[in-house]
């Protein structure tokens, strides 16, 4: 068996074991779709997450690719990693060289403090 016919066996095993799980029949699920977004998962994130995510959504009885991405997504984040494929931008200069510089966010943290009244003024002090 090749490399390419394993991954697309565990991949495929992965989306009939959830879809078995759930007693959905082969009609009501495009097992064909699922099986290449399930490979899409195992592309970015390797077969030890996707693995990890397929236990983890039988325990909570999930049937569904964007649960699966969200356990392993979530996983990755917890261990600190970065996403797998960087963003892919247009071969733009003007993309390409934008720099971004982050907004002064203080105007909002003195939103949450309290307001700061002026002492009043000594009476006596205002009649003379």
């Amino acid at each position: 068996m090749t490399p390419g016919a394993l991954i697309a066996t565990l991949a495929r095993r992965t989306i009939v074991t959830l879809a078995h799980r759930r007693n959905v029949t082969p009609d009501s699920l495009n097992l064909g779709r699922a099986t290449q977004l399930a490979l899409r998962l195992l592309d970015e994130y390797g077969s030890a997450a996707l693995e990890r995510a397929t236990r983890e959504a039988l325990e909570a009885d999930v049937v569904d690719y964007h649960a699966l991405r969200c356990i392993i997504e979530r996983d990755q984040h917890a261990a600190g990693k970065r996403p797998p494929l960087p963003p892919t931008l247009p071969d733009d200069p003007r993309v390409r060289g934008l720099a971004v510089s982050p907004p002064d966010l203080k105007r909002y943290d003195d939103l949450t403090q309290p307001p700061q009244h002026s002492a009043p003024e000594d009476s006596d002090a205002q009649a003379q």
